[in-house]
């Protein structure tokens, strides 16, 4: 069970770190740089934070490729990447 609690965290770690802190770094650079496309890959990283954590997650646990996927969706959805409305549309939410 420790085991599995280390490799689960380590994944999130991971997942949290590929998207989001490398998101943020390349927005940064983007915006002091006035490199509107390097900004603009930035925040489009950072948005995709909770695909990428269920995604490593998934990966860290030895899951295969079909898991891995099904995670993305399930990361997506839990990171409110993708909504459900009432009247059963599906929305992505895009902030830029």
């Amino acid at each position: 069970m420790k085991n599995y609690l280390i490799k689960t965290l380590n994944g999130m770690a991971l997942g949290l770190f590929s998207s989001l802190i490398i998101g943020l770094i390349l927005k940064q650079i983007g915006d002091l740089t006035s490199i509107e496309q390097l900004s603009l890959f930035g925040r489009t990283a950072q948005f995709m934070m909770g695909p990428a954590i269920g995604a490593a997650v998934a990966h860290a646990i030895g899951a295969g490729p079909l898991v891995i996927f099904a995670s993305l969706v399930t990361g997506a959805m839990g990171n409110e990447t993708v909504t459900i409305n009432l009247n059963k549309t599906i929305q992505i939410c895009i902030e830029v």
